[in-house]
């Protein structure tokens, strides 16, 4: 593949998996690229995730495992995408609602919106078409990454004004209602895309140009009661994302079967651009989409939870290891393990002291270290 002079990557903040059916221009990406539908990401809420994303590594080996974190980054031994790009002479930049939620290191400019006030919140476009055509006017390769929190900015209004306090219990007590809403978030989402499309063809962007489009973490409608939004457990509808590749050589109407992971996002775009590992950083723990599995890719999971029943925002408490088949979970704040099997569209739960369930484990105890000090002597 020939090294992309463009790279704009668009997160989707909290969008799910299973809303892109809410807007065509989804369809019109899977059509033009590589589409993975079934990544799982390390952390259901922002901070945490995007800490793994952009490193392919995990939070107890990154520093940040955890809502407030962020000062724990092992910026010494990890390397992020755009210091490779920065490295690489490319111009970077990110604009985002709150810088403390990435990590810092590399960028040439971080600009920062109010996602809450009127002429930011509707007027996103606008204003990533300008970013946009300030990247282009610099003459270089550049990387972009523009962050839109529609769904985010809608369900924080929301609580503070139409659920606060003691009403909090009708949001949980009409989950199709939130659906509904939480769906025309999404739609509004495709809309911005759907615009932005538009520009990147008007301006040949994919002539020379990547397009990474994905989401951090999934969103509960309140299935659960005590989860408002995410972060509180480990459910499908919080921890399964996705991702498209346009431009860059990614084939159209491409697919990723199998289950992937957010971790390999940044080892698939190091190797799309001809980007050798740095070798003083620390290995990535995730695997380019571009290669061959060995065997069955699996996930590492946890949260930190801000709120719900058992908060813990400080150090995360809900740990847990996951494929397309198999899902082992511990809680730690009520000592609780659980081993599921997939079931058609659900999980299943099995016993706990199978000698299936125990390799599940041994992966979660090579994983979480709070799992391993309490786990490894009895199952070895």
């Amino acid at each position: 593949m020939k090294r992309p002079r463009q790279i704009l990557l668009v997160l989707l903040d909290g969008l799910r998996a299973d809303a892109l059916d809410t807007h065509p221009v989804f369809d019109e990406l899977q059509r033009r690229g590589l589409f993975c539908g079934n990544l799982v990401t390390y952390a259901p809420y922002t901070t945490a995730s995007m800490h793994a994303l952009l490193t392919g590594v995990y939070g107890p080996r990154n520093g940040v495992d955890s809502y407030f974190a962020a000062a724990k980054f092992r910026g010494d031994v990890c390397r992020t995408l755009p210091q490779y790009w920065q490295a690489a002479g490319y111009f970077t930049a990110v604009d985002i609602n709150n810088r403390n939620t990435i990590p810092g290191q590399g960028y040439d400019q971080v600009t920062e919106y109010d996602e809450f006030h009127p002429d930011q919140r509707f007027r996103l476009y606008q204003r990533h078409r300008e970013l946009l055509a300030q990247a282009r006017r610099r003459g270089k390769p550049y990387f972009l990454a523009l962050h839109n929190l529609k769904t985010h900015t809608e369900l924080i209004q929301k609580f503070r004004e139409v659920y606060p306090g003691d009403r909090e219990a009708l949001y949980f007590a009409d989950p199709a209602r939130n659906a509904r809403e939480y769906r025309g978030y999404a739609r509004e989402m495709g809309d911005y895309l759907a615009a932005l499309l538009a520009d990147l063809d008007r301006s040949r962007f994919f002539q020379d140009g990547l397009l990474a489009v994905l989401s951090d973490h999934g969103c509960s409608y309140g299935e659960r009661p005590g989860e408002r939004m995410y972060g509180t457990y480990l459910d499908d509808a919080t921890i399964r994302t996705f991702a498209y590749f346009i431009g860059a050589g990614f084939r159209p109407n491409d697919r990723r079967p199998g289950l992937l992971r957010t971790v390999d996002i940044a080892p698939t775009l190091l190797e799309v651009c001809g980007l050798p590992l740095a070798p003083d950083a620390l290995a990535p723990d995730g695997l380019s989409f571009l290669r061959e599995d060995p065997a069955e890719r699996w996930g590492f999971v946890e949260t930190a939870p801000l709120g719900g029943p058992h908060a813990s925002p400080y150090a995360p408490n809900y740990h847990g290891v996951v494929s397309a088949r198999h899902k082992m979970l511990y809680h730690s704040t009520l000592e609780q393990l659980e081993f599921f099997e997939r079931s058609g569209p659900g999980w299943m739960p099995q016993p706990v002291d199978s000698p299936l369930a125990e390799e599940w484990l041994l992966r979660l105890c090579a994983c979480s270290p709070p799992v391993n000090r309490k786990w490894l002597v009895k199952v070895s």
